[in-house]
């Protein structure tokens, strides 16, 4: 692409990131519930000293 041109967008970003539309927000917290969920697991899963292997053979092997 030779005929190529580089652009500065970062003030159309930085605005574009100031308000969310109410799907973002929706979408937001799906995001933080997921996380939450994840990070109690790894809580209920994991101890010191274990390597990531032996979590991951708990996660796989254990029943729902």
């Amino acid at each position: 692409m030779p005929n190529a041109k580089f652009v500065n967008i970062s003030d159309d970003i930085y605005s574009m990131r100031l308000i969310k539309s109410d799907a973002e927000i929706e979408l937001l917290r799906e995001s933080a519930k997921w996380a939450n969920l994840a990070h109690s697991l790894l809580q209920d899963y994991t101890a010191p000293g274990m390597y990531d292997y032996e979590i991951s053979l708990r996660l796989h092997l254990t029943p729902p």
